[in-house]
């Protein structure tokens, strides 16, 4: 037998365990911290923004350069739109979040990139 005799406590204490790290896990997706009282305190979106752009400069930073927009068909266009947004929601997320600079964009990837509120992105 490879549990110790008091066998039932350890299990209870693996499982608060595993219970106690889940939670941990939940709470830094949850974008909370706590201070000294153990208090649970809602991070503001403005913090976090301004945590992401720190992590950002902290990395290096990749620049896409669309000046070439009018030599370009609609759908190889739409595709690049996409894979910028995707990218950015990748980065977003990343846990070492780079800087992106999207420079000489034109009106059809402005109309398209629009419909994502590509305006509002922060860290672009």
């Amino acid at each position: 037998n490879i549990l110790p005799s008091n066998s039932n406590e350890s299990i209870n204490d693996l499982d608060q365990s595993a219970t106690q790290q889940l939670n941990d896990s939940i709470d830094d997706k949850k974008d909370v911290k706590k201070n000294d009282n153990t208090d649970v305190i809602k991070v503001s979106k403005e913090e976090r923004k301004q945590q992401y752009l720190d992590k950002c400069k902290l990395n290096f930073a990749v620049i896409i350069d669309c000046s070439w927009e009018d030599n370009h068909a609609d759908r190889p266009l739409v595709s690049l739109c996409q894979q910028i947004m995707f990218c950015y929601g990748f980065n977003k997320k990343h846990d070492k979040p780079c800087e992106v600079y999207v420079t000489s964009m034109g009106p059809r990837m402005k109309s398209q990139l629009s419909k994502s509120n590509y305006q509002n992105w922060f860290g672009m």
